[in-house]
């Protein structure tokens, strides 16, 4: 026998089953999550399945971001946020020793060794946030070849850490894992197609560039 308890559980369970079933592509947030908690930040069920969202921060950093978990952060929080200033799961797509793409060039050895604790997904399409498409990842969540559009237009210059093969640079090009200022960094080129998106050269990191933010 039912007890007057168990009822609203079984009436959501349908409600939710109901509408996963009519509305499968809706997969941006949990919905069970939002019933269940009603007021709860959307930053904190976010997140996106096939296609996602990179954009450029608005503002410029020297290569201190505080460390990597900084960097994310300033993705969070920054006013280009398409989500809304301080909303929706971002993280920024630097290398570092604690986040890299690649362990060998373009991911070739594959395994284990690569994708270490990496921002972009696997067989992805990303965006930009007016909607134009930037390019699909591959099974090594890289872009191989040129990207079907720039990740900004007009562009700007963007820390990165990492060398045209995807591979991470060493501790004195990617400011001491972001730490620093008085060391160098990689930077790329955002409103480029080829491959000097992801790396273009190196550059004290006094100087101040944007970052890439990854939709997760």
């Amino acid at each position: 026998m039912l007890t007057l308890l168990s009822r609203p559980a079984i009436l959501l369970g349908i409600v939710v089953s109901l509408i996963a079933v009519l509305f499968p592509a809706c997969n941006n947030y949990s919905i069970l999550e939002h019933i269940e908690t009603p007021g709860a930040s959307v930053s904190a069920v976010s997140s996106c399945t096939g296609v996602c969202r990179l954009f450029v921060t608005q503002a410029p950093f020297n290569g201190n971001l505080g460390g990597i978990s900084g960097a994310d952060s300033l993705c969070r929080a920054d006013a280009a946020n398409p989500a809304g200033v301080g909303k929706g799961s971002w993280r920024a797509m630097l290398a570092a020793a604690n986040r890299y793409a690649c362990s060998s060039s373009n991911c070739s050895v594959s395994g284990s060794a690569e994708n270490f604790n990496w921002v972009l997904k696997p067989m992805t399409q990303y965006i930009r946030p007016d909607g134009t498409q930037i390019g699909t990842t591959n099974a090594a969540s890289i872009f191989a070849g040129a990207l079907s559009a720039a990740i900004q237009n007009p562009g700007n210059n963007v820390w990165t850490g990492m060398f045209a093969t995807w591979t991470t640079t060493g501790p004195d090009d990617r400011c001491n894992d972001w730490t620093t200022d008085s060391a160098n960094g990689i930077y790329a080129l955002s409103g480029a197609t080829d491959n000097t998106a992801i790396a273009n050269f190196h550059i004290a990191c006094t100087n101040t560039h944007r970052l890439y933010c990854a939709e997760q």
